[in-house]
């Protein structure tokens, strides 16, 4: 199972926080983490003037934003996540741009896995989910509003590139360490909608070639795993809307899939900008099924 030893988790101060938590929590106990970082960044820990005296503990002592924000985390972390992973937890509170200061954070504590949610009403979250997956050099987990916290199927959308590999390999490891939980392995594909003219063959014929074909070579794909008596989909699909990233999500939905592992480009400044299309397309559709971006 592949192990993220040091993890970073960015909050954001809401009721959403706990839901976050809950489901990292049930990822710990297949990660094994070492070191668990509760980062949330504010704009401003500014309080404004005239209202510093509202600000006060039950002792009648004034406490800073960051004191009392720190200690509002510091509850929701001890009641749904406890100390029972036995890892080094810390909470940040951090003033400055949200984006720049959690990569920054990345960097300083080495971290192998950022963990931050996508809210399913928040304007320009799937931007900025973009930007998180594009500039951070570790894995990254997107967790919905509306996630499942179980996983009981797992959808890895494959391409055959060194990149689906990965994922692949990934969700094989999670599936192991789980019970009952099987694994989707999508391919879509693009036919063109003349057919193939220079050998006279009509759309559908070349569809259903297509499909036979693409089955066969998903089917081969998936061999080169060892999967312990995992159970295995091989599934493929026509891309009709022109967009594969929308026709993954909606395999999923489909699907009812509780997790999308996804491979992205690797750790260097020209592969992170390069993250890929389709992966960033899927993290400004998804709304509901938390994503797994597993870098090379």
């Amino acid at each position: 199972m592949r192990k993220f030893k040091r993890i970073v988790v960015a909050l954001d101060n809401s009721p959403f926080d706990e839901k976050l938590i809950r489901y990292f929590d049930r990822f710990c106990d297949l990660i094994g983490p070492e070191q668990i970082h509760f980062v949330y960044v504010d704009q401003d820990l500014e309080i404004p003037p005239g209202m510093g005296l509202s600000y006060q503990d039950r002792y009648g002592m004034a406490k800073s934003k960051t004191e009392l924000i720190k200690d509002t985390l510091q509850q929701k972390v001890k009641i749904t996540l406890g100390d029972r992973h036995g890892a080094e937890v810390s909470i940040e509170v951090l003033e400055g741009n949200p984006l720049k200061e959690i990569l920054h954070w990345i960097k300083v504590k080495e971290a192998d896995l950022l963990v931050l949610g996508n809210k399913k009403m928040s304007e320009g979250s799937g931007v900025i989910a973009k930007r998180i997956a594009r500039h951070s050099d570790c894995h990254v987990l997107f967790v919905p509003e509306t996630s499942h916290e179980s996983i009981h199927k797992i959808m890895v959308p494959v391409d055959f590139s060194e990149y689906s590999r990965i994922a692949m390999q990934g969700a094989i490891d999670l599936a192991t360490e789980l019970s009952h939980t099987s694994i989707t392995c999508f391919h879509t594909f693009d036919v063109p909608l003349t057919g193939h003219p220079s050998i006279n063959m009509s759309y559908e014929r070349f569809m259903e070639d297509m499909t036979a074909f693409k089955q066969a070579a998903l089917q081969n794909y998936i061999k080169q795993f060892k999967l312990e008596g995992l159970e295995v989909s091989p599934e493929t699909d026509v891309n009709e809307t022109g967009n594969p990233a929308k026709q993954i999500y909606a395999h999923a939905v489909k699907e009812f899939c509780d997790l999308i592992v996804i491979g992205a480009k690797g750790h260097s400044m020209l592969e992170r900008v390069l993250l890929g299309s389709v992966t960033e397309k899927l993290l400004s559709l998804d709304k509901e099924i938390p994503v797994l971006v597993l870098r090379k």
